[in-house]
C-alpha cells in the first residue's frame, strides 16, 4: 500500500501545490474527490479515504471552510493548481 501512497503523492504534486507559488488557481477538493481522481490508476481495494487524508496532510495541504453554491459550508482541502506544461 505504501507504493500506492507514493504514486498518489507524485500525481498530486505534479498538478497541485500546497502553497501559492506561480500557480494558476486555487481549487477545493474533498478527500473523497481526491480519491475519485486517482481511481483510474490506483485500484480501489488497497487505498481508501484514510490513506488520501494521510497523504494530503503529509504533503502540507491545508483545510479551509468553503461555502458551496447552495450556501452550505463544507471543509475542503485547499489545493493550488499548477500550470500545465
Amino acid at each position: 500500500m505504501n507504493d500506492y501512497k507514493e504514486i498518489l503523492k507524485t500525481l498530486l504534486l505534479r498538478y497541485y501545490s500546497p502553497q501559492f507559488a506561480g500557480t494558476v488557481s486555487k481549487a477545493y477538493h474533498t478527500t473523497s474527490q481526491v480519491l475519485a481522481m486517482v481511481q483510474g490508476v490506483i485500484p480501489t481495494e488497497p487505498i481508501d479515504q484514510h490513506d488520501v487524508y494521510d497523504v494530503l496532510q503529509e504533503l502540507g495541504f491545508t483545510i479551509e471552510l468553503v461555502q458551496t453554491p447552495d450556501d452550505r459550508l463544507i471543509y475542503c482541502w485547499c489545493m493550488y493548481k499548477k500550470a500545465l506544461q
